[in-house]
């Protein structure tokens, strides 16, 4: 049995390939495949890791997938209450719906490349997608069908990377790591407003910058204490 400090590191280890996959799904796709495939291999164990396949435990347990075929670029992953992982490839250019156990078994496929994506406490899905025409946000139904796009659809975002909600509210967030903004949007997928904009990208209580972002990329919603927490690469 793998000690904690172990599994830690081998977590440790994923999430800096992780790192490197976001870097080429960035740059040009072309002959590129077989070095993605490769990558993504690796970072779909990530997503079963992180499904539960850890208990929280000191002793946690790992279980591996066998099958990962079909999954070559994958940036983020979210996972329902049952269990079911939802992973966007940004290479094949659609969403994998797995079972617990790592098994394919749908996937949801647009006309753009798929980033962020988020369960929500309803179980619904919320995908953001950059495409030609302008980023956009959708959600869907854990089965995959399309409910609707946030705000005013195509051209909402630039590049939506990451969401959050606070489950109380049904309150949205997402961040747009082009544009620097941080967008809310109510339950219904109404925009409300949002807050950020351009800036160094780090706090400082005595400037008038201490609010912007520098291409944010993370967020999470703390219930607990009611808080917005924002990951900025500036």
């Amino acid at each position: 049995m793998p000690s904690y400090a172990q599994i830690r590191e081998v977590l440790t280890r994923f999430v800096r390939w992780f790192a490197v996959a976001q870097l080429l799904a960035a740059g040009e796709r072309v002959g590129m495949g077989k070095v993605k495939k490769g990558i993504g291999a690796l970072l779909c164990l990530l997503a079963v890791l992180v499904a539960g396949q850890v208990s929280a435990s000191e002793n946690p347990t790992i279980g591996f997938v066998q099958n990962l075929d079909g999954i070559a670029s994958p940036l983020r992953v979210s996972i329902n209450g049952n269990g079911t992982i939802y992973v966007t490839d940004s290479y094949e250019n659609e969403v994998d719906i797995l079972d617990a156990a790592g098994n394919k078994i749908g996937s949801i496929t647009e006309q753009g490349v798929p980033r962020g994506i988020k369960v929500l406490p309803d179980d619904s899905i919320l995908v953001g997608y950059t495409s030609d025409s302008g980023g956009y946000v959708s959600q869907y139904s854990s089965s995959g069908s399309l409910i609707r796009r946030l705000g005013s659809g195509v051209g909402q975002f630039t590049m939506p990377t990451s969401m959050a909600a606070d489950p109380s509210t049904g309150i949205i967030y997402v961040v747009d790591s082009v544009r620097n903004y941080v967008y809310r949007f109510n339950r219904d997928g109404n925009f409300l407003d949002r807050f950020g904009g351009y800036g160094p990208g780090y706090y400082d209580s005595s400037a008038s910058f201490h609010n912007q972002f520098d291409y944010p990329s993370g967020i999470a919603f703390d219930a607990v204490r009611q808080e917005v927490l924002v990951g900025d690469q500036g």
